[in-house]
C-alpha cells in the first residue's frame, strides 16, 4: 500500500516542498546528471529500442506522428543550427579521440617500423 499525504494541509506542504527543492538549479542539473548517466547504458539504450520499435508496430500512426513531430521541430531555424553545430562538434570530438589512439600507438611503435609505415606510405602517393 502506497502512503502519501492524508490531509490537504499535508499534501500543501509536500507540494511546495516538492517546488522548493525542483527550484534548486544544482538539484536540477544532479538529477539530469544522474538521468543522463542511467539512460547511456547500453542495455537501457536497447531495451528503449525494442519498446520503441514494438510501439511502431503495434500502431502505424506512430510512425506518422514522429515524422509529423520532426518535420514541425526541424521548421525552427534555431533549431536546426544547434544540431548543426553540436553535429559538427561531436565529429571534431570523434576526430580527436582517434588522434589520441593513432598517437598512442604511433608512439609504441619502434622507429624502424614507423619508417617502414612512411616510407611505404610516401612510395604510394
Amino acid at each position: 500500500m502506497k502512503r502519501g499525504p492524508r490531509t490537504e494541509d499535508s499534501r500543501r506542504r509536500a507540494s511546495a516542498s516538492a517546488r522548493a527543492y525542483w527550484a534548486d538549479p544544482a538539484i536540477r542539473a544532479a538529477h539530469g546528471e544522474k538521468t543522463r548517466l542511467r539512460m547511456d547504458r547500453p542495455e537501457v539504450r536497447a531495451t528503449i529500442s525494442e519498446r520503441t520499435k514494438a510501439a511502431r508496430a503495434a500502431d502505424p500512426g506512430v510512425n506518422a506522428r514522429m515524422r509529423a513531430g520532426l518535420i514541425r521541430a526541424y521548421a525552427d531555424p534555431v533549431l536546426r543550427q544547434k544540431v548543426s553545430e553540436r553535429t559538427k562538434a561531436g565529429m571534431a570530438a570523434k576526430l580527436e579521440r582517434q588522434f589520441a589512439d593513432l598517437m598512442k600507438i604511433w608512439d609504441a611503435t619502434p622507429k624502424k617500423v614507423r619508417q617502414r609505415f612512411l616510407d611505404d606510405v610516401s612510395g604510394r602517393a
